[in-house]
């Protein structure tokens, strides 16, 4: 392999035998492709790095594709034997679900959902105490019940029993020296149209180790 080779395989510009420089070319090609070299190395590494995490293992990053050996978290369906046996050995089947076909596992659909670290009945939540739970909702709307216990002030003025106004607050003064409670109400409002759930996120992929 003549010297550039590698760099230019790289994508490196190289300096052509033609240009008169005073360092050689053969010289600067040669450093160009340790460098190309050096970024072999480093691929490798970070290709190592991976390999060695066990199976099951869940990673993030803002790739498109999933990285050699990993699988992206999106519900899909999965062989449990071949390629993909070791991570069915390591997740089983408790991401599965109705149209989960003989033979095959379900991997986690992460898409669009945060995660959160297993937790003993005792946090409240159900869902919380199995792996694959898939607790939370992106949208909410309030019951009367959430809504909790409070009242509305209802100022109004009405006709006298004796022919003048007066003014009526909650319990107030009907005639001359009467008292009684009012029947006013106030007037309906909101809709219960769900309000946003969903705190301020970034998104990114998840792939799964097999």
């Amino acid at each position: 392999m003549a010297n550039g080779d590698a760099a230019a395989a790289k994508g490196i510009a190289v300096v052509p035998a033609s240009k008169d420089l005073k360092l050689g070319y053969d010289d600067i090609n040669r450093a160009l492709d340790l460098i190309a070299g050096l970024m072999d190395s480093v691929a490798s590494v970070q290709t190592a790095a991976l390999a060695l995490l066990p199976p099951g293992t869940s990673i993030q990053g803002y790739w498109r594709v999933a990285p050699t050996g990993y699988v992206l978290e999106a519900g899909q369906y999965l062989l449990k034997a071949g390629t993909y046996a070791n991570l069915y050995a390591a997740i089983g089947d408790i991401h599965n679900d109705a149209g989960t076909p003989t033979g095959y596992f379900r991997v986690p659909d992460s898409r669009g959902r945060v995660q959160a670290g297993l937790a003993p009945a005792a946090f409240g939540n159900p869902d919380f105490t199995f792996l694959g739970g898939t607790p939370g909702v992106y949208q909410v709307s309030l019951t009367a019940a959430q809504n909790g216990t409070h009242t509305h002030g209802v100022n109004s003025v009405i006709q006298g029993l004796v022919g003048y106004a007066v003014e009526m607050q909650g319990t107030g003064t009907i005639g001359r020296g009467i008292t009684g409670p009012t029947n006013t109400g106030t007037d309906a409002s909101g809709s219960g149209a769900p309000h946003n759930n969903v705190q301020p996120t970034i998104i990114v992929n998840r792939a799964l180790k097999f």
